[in-house]
């Protein structure tokens, strides 16, 4: 199976989760956060700090995991 289309079933599925996390309750607290790659520049978000500290480590392990797929490969 082709990697992008892993990959866009996995983006699919997030938001059918934070979709289908709405219509759970009516006091949902949803924290969100993210990490974009411009070039060689990481920019982070988050709308809290435990976000913001949870999006830099999981970019931080994706660009170990691409550099060692990258010069092991």
């Amino acid at each position: 199976m082709n990697m992008f289309f892993i990959g866009m079933l996995l983006v699919f599925m997030g938001f059918l989760v934070m979709f289908m996390s709405a219509f759970e309750s009516k006091t949902v607290n949803i924290e969100t956060g993210g990490a974009v790659m411009i070039g060689p520049f990481p920019v982070v978000f988050g709308s809290s700090n435990w976000m913001l500290l949870l999006s830099s480590i999981i970019l931080f392990i994706t660009i170990v995991i691409v550099l060692l797929l990258r010069f092991f490969s």
